[in-house]
């Protein structure tokens, strides 16, 4: 059997990274109904900012974050405050943009609400990731009491709560919402941007290493060749 191995492109300049990115991500959404699960963090903001005057029929793409801090819009920590801000304008501002966040108090409380509102999502699905220096993606921590139910959990439900213990990583923001195994299944194909050479260096091992028990790994494995890595040192 043929092993499939996702792809990865190495860039020079961020610069390049992000124009790569743009020209994918354009030709993943262009022409038909469709989702895309967006990451929050420094490294795609610029790539959405691009991608926001790039004409496409918006008004028939879905945005939503692949995981949120149970905060409100106007925290820093916010990712639909980042989306917003950085998509959400230009050609982009009829987007129809779908918050991981309920008004409920608890990410527990509220999963139900957004469960609700995510099953409603068109498909197919496209995602945009991130990795942390630990591994992480969307809100896949090892340090959550959730995160081994979550990695091996059957069901079909796309969004989960989580709370990682806090760390330098993590912050205060230890109540979370984020995307299950099970979205990234549906997905169908991805991008993983990743900056700097310390994690440059954790991805390969993980590359290397497919059994590392490291969420990017999950992430990997799932995906397969659906998944686009592009990265600079």
């Amino acid at each position: 059997m043929t092993i499939q191995h996702p792809k990865i492109e190495v860039f020079d300049t961020r610069d390049q990274l992000n124009g790569v990115a743009v020209d994918r991500l354009s030709k993943m959404l262009g022409g038909q109904s469709c989702t895309l699960f967006m990451s929050g963090g420094s490294t795609p903001g610029p790539v959405y900012d691009r991608l926001s005057e790039v004409n496409l029929d918006w008004q028939n793409i879905y945005v939503a974050p692949a995981d949120e801090r149970w905060v409100n819009e106007t925290d820093q920590g916010s990712n639909a405050r980042i989306i917003k801000e950085t998509l959400v304008k230009n050609r982009a501002g009829h987007v129809n943009f779908i918050p991981m966040k309920s008004g409920h108090a608890t990410p527990n409380d509220g999963a139900l609400s957004v469960e609700m509102n995510y099953q409603q999502l068109p498909r197919p699905f496209y995602i945009v990731l991130g990795m942390g220096a630990d591994g992480h993606i969307a809100s896949w921590f090892a340090t959550a009491p959730e995160y081994q139910t979550l990695m091996t959990r059957r069901d079909k439900f796309l969004v989960a709560p989580i709370h990682p213990e806090q760390n330098d990583i993590t912050g205060t923001y230890t109540s979370r919402m984020t995307i299950t195994p099970y979205t990234l299944h549906m997905c169908q194909k991805a991008v993983l941007m990743i900056t700097g050479k310390e994690k440059y260096d954790l991805l390969r091992s993980c590359l290397e290493q497919p059994d590392k028990h490291l969420p990017v790994n999950h992430a990997i494995n799932i995906l397969k060749s659906k998944l686009t890595i592009l990265a600079t040192i």
